[in-house]
């Protein structure tokens, strides 16, 4: 946390100064079991593929107060921080198991210089206790003559929610659903001589029901509450009608799309250069679906619907509606538009270069 205190300046000039700081510390247990198998039907023509796999996951967190700052002057801020609900979510931490089904069927044909992969793969989440069907397609031409390869593919996708801090039941959205994607390529490949190969590929990826940051997703029943602990706190709310803040919805969508080009020079038998250099021309953007208020119109209308109780919340593709006991309601529009992403390079170069001295010593 940082305050602004003018007393403090020192160089390189700063008027605030970090008095707490709060770090969560994580843990992983994953436990998993998989299965592939393969039957052939027609010699090298017609290959079937299917398994399965199930995952089980416990994962968590513990909060803990990694730096304070002990001047009294701040004792009133560290009291108010502390003693808030949000923070003894997070100090207090939380465990979540959750588990994930996944099936898969596999059809790949190979006529001449002409392969085909049909698929479909089944994923369930027991978080959000939904099933979901991802079909995924690939073709090939192999063009012997010139060495060249022309392909295309799509397959859909679907990704449980990683951050057990988002899904928590204590400070984030234990209803969140899986993350879906869309993803497409067509590219040729071209080999030249023994030892060069270039690619080039165009790609595009559609995404929805991504996770994020929700400071108007609500639930008015308050349905993941530890009971157990609210009974030995005094100053607990105890009413069966009382919101909680979710924090995180599956609100945001976004796309990415871009052109590589990829050339890879192999080493002889013997010695010589080898390496690759890719260049990537891309663009990667979201879009928040969440209702942009300026910082007034955010705290006025927090304000105004802290004091009321909320019985219902409607969250569209549009808008939020909110609806109180006493009648009112208000409806929040997701005017918000699509931005760049954070992590959005329009220009990406990569090159690796070595020297092969013999057949066991390369130099990188």
């Amino acid at each position: 946390m940082l305050v602004l205190d003018i007393t403090k300046i020192g160089y390189p000039p700063s008027l605030y100064k970090r008095v707490q700081t709060i770090q969560n510390e994580y843990f992983n247990d994953l436990r998993q079991i998989e299965n592939v198998s393969e039957v052939e039907l027609l010699k090298r023509n017609w290959k079937i593929v299917f398994g399965g796999q199930y995952r089980e996951v416990d994962t968590g967190y513990k909060g803990k107060v990694s730096q304070i700052d002990l001047d009294p002057t701040y004792n009133f801020i560290h009291q108010q921080l502390l003693n808030s609900s949000d923070v003894k979510s997070v100090l207090e931490g939380d465990s979540v198991r959750t588990r994930q089904i996944g099936t898969f069927f596999e059809n790949r044909f190979k006529f001449y210089d002409f392969n085909l992969n049909l698929g479909v793969r089944r994923e369930y989440y027991d978080k959000s206790r939904e099933w979901k069907t991802a079909p995924r397609i690939g073709i090939s031409k192999e063009i012997a003559y010139t060495q060249s390869r022309i392909f295309a593919g799509y397959g859909k996708h679907f990704q449980a929610p990683s951050d057990v801090s988002r899904y928590s039941a204590r400070t984030g959205n234990p209803n969140l659903k899986m993350e879906e994607s869309e993803h497409a390529e067509i590219g040729w490949d071209q080999k030249i001589g023994n030892f060069w190969n270039i690619k080039i590929e165009g790609y595009q990826n559609t995404f929805s029901n991504l996770s994020i940051a929700d400071p108007y997703a609500m639930d008015p029943f308050s349905r993941n509450r530890d009971l157990m602990r609210e009974s030995l706190d005094p100053n607990a709310d105890l009413s069966l009608v009382r919101r909680s803040n979710l924090n995180y919805s599956n609100s945001m969508t976004g796309y990415s799309r871009g052109v590589e080009v990829f050339i890879k020079k192999e080493a002889s038998a013997e010695s010589g250069l080898y390496g690759w250099i890719s260049y990537t021309k891309s663009i990667t953007k979201r879009n928040r679906n969440l209702p942009e208020l300026t910082k007034q119109e955010y705290s006025s209308w927090l304000a105004e619907s802290s004091a009321k109780d909320l019985i219902h919340q409607e969250n569209t593709d549009y808008y939020y509606a909110n609806f109180y006991r006493d009648g009112s309601y208000d409806v929040l529009f997701k005017n918000s538009k699509e931005e760049l992403y954070d992590f959005d390079r329009t220009h990406m170069f990569n090159m690796v270069i070595g020297w092969k001295f013999d057949r066991r010593h390369k130099l990188v």
